[in-house]
């Protein structure tokens, strides 16, 4: 039996898609299988997808697009947007996940930035269109391969291409060095992404002349020479990423923010596994 869409008793519609589906999905794509991974893609996310043709680059009025990967794709993937709205496309922006608190705070961040025509960006949870002329939806992750874009043309785009104004909760060091630290991706920890506690302890305390900026949303970094400000909001991490001078993260949504915003960023990858940063 396929994945299914499934309603709570509150009414909330909640998404229960096994793990090794999504890890199916993401390996026929990465090898280059579309036709496979489209149609799993379109099992995943169920009903609505259906009820429109999928986006293949014709002439296009709406777009539902389905952002169906984590904050960091949607950082990722929003240098599109640009491209879409150029073309006279509204984007309807749809996450049938349990994380649509966060995406709907990106979403926002997006809507204010200089390239992006609010007009042309709605989103919401569970978010639809009516069927019709000129109407399609795509997944988040389709985009690269439909405009046929590579890393090499991607770099020639302009940077930084996000802006979010510094914090003020961080003030000047003296001199020393301000650098950002994220060592935890998920409350998921069979994704293997984020560091341990003595790998932390390591790292911190072996350069105690830089003070150090905790930009985990959950957890605390106990150390004299780590500042943990409020950062309970997606603005709130991008202020205080755009007050370091340098991030430091492990594979998550933090180290896309810090990309999008030009901080010189530097990633700790445990897995040798995870070839989409080479």
């Amino acid at each position: 039996m396929g994945p299914v869409l499934r309603e709570d008793s509150s009414g909330c519609m909640k998404q229960s898609v096994a793990k090794s589906v999504f890890e199916e999905l993401h390996g026929l794509l990465h090898s280059g299988r579309w036709s496979e991974g489209l149609a799993l893609s379109d099992t995943i996310l169920g009903p609505t997808s259906r009820r429109l043709p999928h986006w293949r680059g014709e002439e296009c009025d709406h777009l539902l697009l389905h952002l169906s990967g984590g904050l960091g794709d949607v950082v990722m993937f929003s240098r599109f947007f640009p491209v879409l709205q150029d073309r006279g496309v509204h984007i309807v922006c749809n996450y049938a996940d349990t994380n649509f608190e966060a995406k709907a705070q990106l979403l926002e961040v997006i809507r204010k930035q200089d390239w992006c025509d609010p007009d042309l960006l709605t989103h919401g949870h569970f978010e639809e269109i009516a069927p019709g002329p000129g109407r399609f939806w795509m997944d988040l992750s389709d985009m690269a391969h439909i405009f046929q874009l590579s890393p090499e043309t991607v770099c020639d785009w302009p940077s930084p291409l996000w802006k979010i104004e510094p914090s003020t909760d961080i003030r000047p060091s003296d001199g020393n060095m301000i650098i950002g630290l994220c060592t935890e991706s998920s409350k998921r920890p069979d994704l293997g992404r984020s560091l341990s506690s003595s790998q932390v302890a390591r790292l911190v305390t072996s350069i105690p002349q830089v003070r150090w900026v905790n930009l985990n949303p959950w957890v605390t970094l106990d150390f004299p020479n780590v500042c943990n400000p409020p950062r309970g909001t997606i603005t709130k991490v991008g202020a205080l990423i755009a007050s370091c001078d340098l991030v430091v993260s492990i594979d998550t949504f933090a180290a896309h923010l810090s990309a999008a915003l030009g901080k010189d960023t530097r990633m700790l990858l445990l897995n040798p596994q995870l070839t989409s940063w080479i």
